[in-house]
């Protein structure tokens, strides 16, 4: 992500993280139990709520989120919501685990 994607999506990553505190102690147990994985079974449930943030952001973040996407994929022209989330939610799942993963290895005391 660029520097400019991390801005306009740094609200909706804490407000995942923040959203559901059992949630998020499952997703770092589960990465710390694990160790790495492709994906694990409860990053899926963030999807829901990432996808509602996402088209609750701002017109402001969303053209700046439309104006950063062609610069790594020129095949990108639509600019409507679904598109938005087909790009960005796989990237904002992608970036929760990232920080559980921090966050479980930072973890002491289970």
């Amino acid at each position: 992500m660029t520097r400019l994607e991390r801005a306009a999506l740094s609200e909706t990553l804490g407000a995942l993280v923040r959203h559901d505190a059992h949630l998020w102690w499952e997703l770092k147990r589960q990465i710390f139990d694990w160790g790495y994985s492709t994906a694990y079974p409860r990053q899926f449930e963030y999807e829901t709520p990432a996808k509602g943030l996402l088209l609750n952001l701002s017109n402001e973040w969303k053209e700046i989120l439309h104006q950063e996407w062609p610069k790594w994929n020129h095949r990108y022209t639509d600019r409507n919501d679904s598109s938005l989330i087909s790009i960005y939610l796989p990237l904002v799942i992608e970036e929760i685990v990232r920080r559980a993963t921090v966050a479980a290895n930072r973890t002491e005391n289970w």
